[in-house]
């Protein structure tokens, strides 16, 4: 979560709203905590793989973008 977001979820008791709304760069929310859970972050091991993924496709996809703002294109 955003901190603006976050910040007035810990203040709220479950079952109640935001007492005002909460700006974030997503826009402008009214909050409701139906419930209150503890997850733990899941292990390096268990998400490794999709990381590496998603990065090795952030890369792939800026070179791309940068090869095509650099290209010259004549029909």
């Amino acid at each position: 979560m955003v901190p603006p977001f976050a910040d007035a979820v810990r203040a709220m008791e479950v079952g109640t709203f935001s007492q005002q709304p909460v700006q974030t760069r997503f826009g402008w929310h009214v909050i409701l905590l139906e419930d209150e859970s503890d997850q733990q972050a899941p292990a390096m091991e268990a998400v490794k793989d999709n990381l590496t993924t998603i990065v090795e496709q952030t890369k792939v996809q800026a070179y791309l973008d940068d090869l095509e703002a650099r290209a010259y294109i004549t029909r």
